[in-house]
């Protein structure tokens, strides 16, 4: 399996705060940043899938990219 960097936001907590308003109860304001998250899948759309497993769009989750670690 390939090791995958998967980056992540909350477009929920992002266009609240963007707007000036307070990010949704219960959900950290940090989320409006993108983190940065390691996993290994056979391919990029299984890596997308495992993280959307864990950070569902459904709950304001966002994608931004992923890109493949270079083997050495």
């Amino acid at each position: 399996m390939a090791k995958y960097q998967v980056a992540i936001y909350n477009k929920w907590v992002r266009d609240r705060i963007r707007a000036g308003d307070d990010p949704p109860k219960g959900i950290d304001p940090a989320w409006e940043e993108v983190y940065y998250f390691d996993t290994e899948a056979i391919n990029e759309e299984q890596a997308k899938e495992k993280m959307l497993h864990q950070y569902p769009t459904a709950q304001g989750f966002i994608i931004e990219g992923v890109e493949k670690y270079l083997s050495s």
